[in-house]
């Protein structure tokens, strides 16, 4: 029988993924004021650059994304969901495939599973192709 941390961690998870299927901007409510953001370009030259985003500033930005995507139908398939518990929390890895850019994103995120914080993103780390 599955851990019950894990079987709530699942559900966080999906309910984030059909927030994002949805193209729902309550999305942004899911981050905590003070998550770590960080995403790192991989640039065609071979270069790369890493910007923390400050939460605040990611979470408004979720809003203006999720009508950019809906107008592009940019879908993602989510693909080898792992799930590791760390204390109180559990890290979450997968695999995004954005259909509209095609090309695929690794992305790691660390969210509560108690009740006080279940579903409550603190951390997202993320890469991602330039152009």
């Amino acid at each position: 029988m599955e851990d019950d941390w894990l079987t709530g961690a699942k559900q966080c998870v999906e309910y984030h993924f059909s927030l994002a299927d949805n193209f729902d901007p309550n999305m942004a409510k899911l981050y905590s004021d003070d998550a770590l953001i960080q995403n790192t370009v991989l640039n065609a030259d071979g270069s790369q650059q890493t910007r923390v985003i400050p939460a605040g500033l990611y979470k408004s930005i979720i809003g203006v994304a999720m009508g950019k995507a809906r107008d592009l139908d940019d879908r993602y398939t989510y693909s080898d969901v792992k799930y590791k518990l760390e204390g109180r929390r559990v890290r979450v890895t997968y695999q995004r495939y954005s259909h509209a850019r095609n090309y695929q994103s690794p992305v790691s995120m660390l969210m509560g599973i108690e009740p006080d914080e279940a579903g409550i993103v603190f951390e997202e780390l993320s890469i991602m192709k330039g152009e």
